[in-house]
């Protein structure tokens, strides 16, 4: 064959085969960080409980303002597209229980983990990056200190519990958004509005997507923190590798929602899903 022809799949056997490894290594990289992170829960020796509480802290309240934003306009603007739809077709009360599955089961798992990504995903890269460009790393090894359980582990659980925290807050947020447009511009009645609501909606929806929230921390916290602990070189690396990281996180916030939706259809199929009785 000539060579016009192997250059091509040469490059692209080289392509598949990295992408092979990074994904294995990001794989090991996780099992380990997570095992390392729920060990803790009931050995505080690997890591502070206070470590883990403060970076809660700092990853929710780092994201709390914009989700709390993005949500009102959420579902304001849902609500104000949907009622004039239904509002057509004579049946204006069913508004407020779209919004309130859309919501719930779809838009603020997703959104959420997307803002979260964004702000954190990108901290914690840079962060972790920052370490080991300044040897912080190699001088816990010298400590006999791992890092993987002292700086991963609180961290990859951290990002758990905040974004599945910042997922509820969207939801209430949201609905909140859409009470008010429903009230204020459709006319429709705060009774109406919570029975809709109630109809469409049950425990299985909110757990649901509590449980996707935590489907994405996993994503994220493994994506960003191997960044941050495969940046080699200087400055300009780590901001490459806290890039790159944003954009990877949001691109398996992507997949992990198909993969939930494809999980959540053969549950449906199965008859595993409540129904709300609407």
């Amino acid at each position: 064959m000539s060579r016009s022809i192997t250059q091509p799949i040469s490059k692209l056997g080289a392509v598949i085969n990295d992408g092979l490894a990074s994904l294995g290594s990001t794989l090991r990289f996780t099992g380990r960080a997570y095992a390392y992170g729920f060990a803790g829960l009931v050995r505080p020796r690997l890591y502070e409980r206070r470590e883990l509480l403060r970076q809660i802290e700092a990853m929710g309240g780092r994201s709390l303002p914009l989700v709390i934003f993005v949500a009102l306009l959420i579902g304001a603007g849902v609500m104000a597209q949907t009622v004039p739809d239904f509002e057509r077709r004579g049946v204006p009360e069913v508004a407020p229980g779209v919004l309130a599955i859309t919501i719930t089961r779809f838009i603020a798992p997703v959104i959420t983990a997307l803002l979260f990504a964004g702000r954190v995903g990108a901290s914690l890269s840079a962060e972790v990056g920052a370490m080991k460009l300044g040897e912080e790393l190699d001088a816990l090894r010298a400590m006999a200190i791992k890092p993987i359980a002292f700086v991963a582990a609180p961290r990859v659980m951290a990002v758990g519990f905040a974004l599945a925290g910042l997922t509820m807050v969207f939801e209430v947020v949201a609905l909140f958004g859409g009470f008010v447009i429903g009230v204020v511009t459709f006319g429709i009645s705060p009774e109406v509005f919570g029975e809709s609501v109630r109809r469409f909606i049950v425990l299985y929806d909110v757990l649901f997507a509590v449980v996707k929230a935590f489907c994405y921390a996993i994503g994220i916290a493994a994506v960003a923190l191997h960044r941050g602990f495969q940046v080699e070189g200087g400055s300009a690396e780590l901001g490459r590798a806290t890039m790159g990281a944003v954009v990877v996180c949001q691109a398996v916030i992507i997949a992990i929602d198909l993969g939930c939706a494809m999980v959540n259809n053969v549950l449906q199929s199965w008859g595993l899903v409540p129904m709300a009785p609407v």
